[in-house]
C-alpha cells in the first residue's frame, strides 16, 4: 500500500500529520489530496479494520 501512496505522491500524508492550510487555494488542494489518500487507505484495508478508521480525521492518524 505504501507503494501505491508513493506512486500517487501521497506518502508524506501518512508519515507526518499535514495540517490544513489557511489559504483557500492551498486548502482546496489539501482537501483533495487528503480525500484521495483516505480513499486509498480504506480500499486497501480489510473490512473488519475499516470501521475503526472512519473516525480518524487525517490519513496520518488512520495509518498510525
Amino acid at each position: 500500500m505504501e507503494a501505491v501512496l508513493d506512486d500517487n505522491r501521497l506518502k508524506e500524508s501518512i508519515e507526518t500529520d499535514v495540517l490544513k492550510p489557511t489559504d483557500a487555494t492551498q486548502a482546496d488542494a489539501w482537501q483533495k489530496k487528503t480525500a484521495k489518500c483516505r480513499r486509498i487507505l480504506l480500499e486497501g484495508m480489510r473490512d473488519h479494520i475499516v470501521s475503526s478508521l472512519h473516525g480518524k480525521s487525517t490519513p496520518y492518524l488512520m495509518w498510525k
